[in-house]
């Protein structure tokens, strides 16, 4: 229509540490994905693109733990735009501060164990997968393995914490989770069904081996 104007507004993201601004960008922005679209990829891209703008192999070795730390808790929401660089001064990237991290299985029982697919699937992803995974950002299987285990050893020895802590919180306040409008479940309980259920899978697929 004559006369109409469009309006708009252009926006530099930043992180703030220790009084400076720090560039940042989510993976959606530098793989060239749509926000729409923040689902839409692999494991695999993500971890190429990864490869492509870290260079320091210790902020590579932080991201592989991250993603070994969703799969051990099942945050299935973890898409392109929920994982972050920050430009610490001459294109030398890290890994942002994490936000946004949920477990997807303590609440819907059995979920995806990943946001994006790692070796075409969801769910049931194996060491191997891992391994492959890794050797996009030059990390060995040895070292991968080295630290899906550390990962997981923290998991298995910090959650019952957790557990314990929500029991007695229910003393003071009833806490329970609403599986659907009629149903509601003992969220304490439902900790201790999703802690058990993962160290089940972890020793179906041979992440406790030694």
């Amino acid at each position: 229509v004559a006369g109409e104007r469009d309006f708009h507004y252009i926006v530099k993201r930043y992180d703030r540490y220790d009084g400076y601004k720090y560039e940042q960008r989510d993976f959606a922005q530098i793989m060239n994905i749509k926000s729409d679209q923040k689902y839409f990829t692999t494991s695999e891209r993500l971890f190429d693109a990864i490869a492509e703008v870290v260079k320091s192999k210790d902020e590579r070795v932080r991201f592989l733990e991250f993603y070994i730390f969703a799969f051990v808790i099942e945050h299935a929401d973890l898409h392109v735009k929920n994982i972050s660089i920050i430009n610490i001064g001459r294109d030398k990237y890290r890994l942002s501060p994490l936000y946004d991290l949920i477990s997807n299985g303590v609440y819907r029982g059995d979920s995806d164990e990943l946001g994006l697919p790692l070796d075409g699937k969801k769910q049931n992803i194996s060491l191997e997968s891992f391994y492959q995974l890794s050797a996009r950002i030059v990390i060995s299987k040895l070292q991968t393995k080295k630290i899906a285990k550390r990962v997981i050893g923290i998991f298995i020895e910090e959650f019952p914490r957790y557990i314990e802590m929500s029991s007695k919180i229910t003393t003071f306040e009833n806490l329970k989770i609403q599986k659907n409008r009629y149903n509601f479940s003992d969220f304490s309980s439902d900790l201790q069904k999703f802690y058990d259920r993962r160290i089940e899978r972890f020793r179906e697929r041979g992440f406790l081996k030694e």
